[in-house]
């Protein structure tokens, strides 16, 4: 038996697929959705942050020889943007999903949801956390991506909310003034800005991601069964 693990972190927008070997055992394949952005202000005041990326998990015992699985990576939230999905599809059907965090609108200081794990699709899926709220003196903190083992944390004013254990990234941090900080791979949330009459802009959040690990065989035995009697 040998042990294979690829992780992705690119979102190109087209699938990135993946074959699968003979004898394929034990597989997990673990998604991050991407992290919103923060608040971006053309006004006086302070923006609240974006929402961290969801994670979940699909687990499966075995899987048939040539199964093909198409990843796509969710691309982190900026300016006005949301964060998309992470996701994993065989075929048309998704096999395991999280969900990426939220963008506050412009010159808004509530801070945006994080990816919940009820729209997630997985044996285990944890919530990303949400964003904080814009308050003088600071604008609030990004939420903290959702790990293998817990919630992302929630954002603060300025402090970004801590990744979830095991690789959830980090939110953003919140600032008196100027553009907000980004998030931290993976999922992670942007802080949003703070303006004192000048436009400043929201930190970006941090892209999604996929892990797709399995064990499988390497010594294969075929019976060959002759017909010639």
């Amino acid at each position: 038996m040998a042990t294979f693990s690829q992780t992705w972190t690119n979102p190109t927008g087209n699938p990135q697929n993946i074959t699968l070997p003979f004898g394929v055992s034990n597989l997990v394949i673990q998604c991050w959705g991407a992290g919103g952005g923060g608040a971006s202000m053309n006004s006086t005041g302070f923006g609240g942050g974006g929402g961290g990326g969801a994670f979940a998990q699909t687990n499966s015992a075995s899987v048939a020889f040539g199964t093909v699985y198409s990843v796509y990576v969710g691309v982190a939230g900026g300016k006005s943007s949301n964060a998309g999905n992470t996701y994993v599809q065989q075929g048309s059907n998704n096999i395991c999903l999280a969900a990426g965090g939220f963008t506050p609108t412009a010159n808004n200081s509530s801070g945006a949801a994080g990816g919940n794990s009820l729209l997630c699709i997985g044996n285990v899926t944890y919530s990303g956390g949400n964003g904080g709220k814009g308050k003088s003196p600071d604008s609030g903190g990004g939420g903290g991506g959702a790990g293998t083992g817990a919630n992302g944390g929630a954002g603060g004013s300025p402090a970004g909310g801590s990744g979830g254990a095991s690789g959830g990234g980090n939110g953003g941090n919140g600032l008196a003034a100027g553009n907000g900080s980004p998030g931290s791979p993976y999922g992670g949330a942007g802080g949003g800005s703070s303006s004192i009459g000048l436009s400043t802009v929201g930190g970006n959040g941090a892209n999604g991601a996929v892990t797709i690990s399995y064990t499988y065989e390497t010594n294969i035995v075929l019976n060959v069964v002759s017909t010639n009697f």
